[in-house]
């Protein structure tokens, strides 16, 4: 939708899809750490704690970009269109949605291995 309507045409949006790229990436990180979770994580308790904890920073660190960026839309929304300033207001919750998602999993894992382990 928002590349048919010229979107990327706009300096201002490829500026925030700067940053968005980089906390898609934060958040890949995060992913992966609870995919080694699942893959290692019900072996060794030591191993899910340490994921846990990393996954619980990167989740804070999204947070803190994600804030970062919403006051670059706010503060540049005169800049963009209606359709440019919700298309980066959604894409934004989205990557917030799945780091949330990914440290709530993380944590769901542990505490079903800390159960198991007693």
């Amino acid at each position: 939708r928002g590349s048919r309507s010229g979107i990327r045409e706009n300096p201002y949006i490829t500026d925030v899809y700067k940053d968005l790229g980089r906390t898609l990436m934060l958040t890949r990180s995060g992913l992966e750490r609870l995919q080694k979770m699942f893959e290692k994580g019900f072996r060794d308790v030591e191993i899910l704690s340490k994921l846990e904890k990393e996954i619980d920073i990167i989740e804070d660190r999204v947070d803190d970009e994600k804030n970062h960026i919403l006051d670059k839309i706010y503060s540049q929304h005169k800049m963009m269109s209606p359709l440019e300033f919700t298309h980066l207001i959604e894409l934004v919750r989205a990557i917030d949605d799945i780091a949330d998602a990914s440290e709530d999993i993380s944590h769901t894992i542990g505490r079903m291995i800390y159960a198991l382990k007693i």
